[in-house]
């Protein structure tokens, strides 16, 4: 178990990290919001690293500004949320590997 915090993360691994991760932020910002309040969204999602990985995630989004709603707070929630989903995945995936 040791060994595997020290095994290369590989490129397919990281690709499939990126893809869920940006997933898990669009399902959760479009949760909290509504899909109807959100008039555009980019999602990015970066992983740095091979040994020790660190995810950035980048978000901009344009939104209903008659939205009673505390936008900023609801994007770090669902920022928050997504990235924790993503590391327990990729825990799971890499005890897979």
């Amino acid at each position: 178990m040791e060994q595997d915090r020290f095994r290369r993360l590989s490129r397919e691994l990281k690709q499939k990290l990126i893809e869920e991760i940006a997933n898990k932020i669009e399902e959760k910002i479009r949760e909290k919001i509504g899909s109807e309040n959100i008039s555009s969204l980019v999602i990015k999602v970066n992983i740095e690293g091979d040994f020790f990985p660190q995810i950035f995630a980048e978000v901009e989004v344009e939104v209903n500004p008659f939205l009673k709603k505390e936008v900023k707070k609801i994007l770090e929630d669902a920022l928050d949320e997504a990235l924790e989903e993503g590391y327990i995945l990729f825990k799971s995936l890499r005890e897979k590997t």
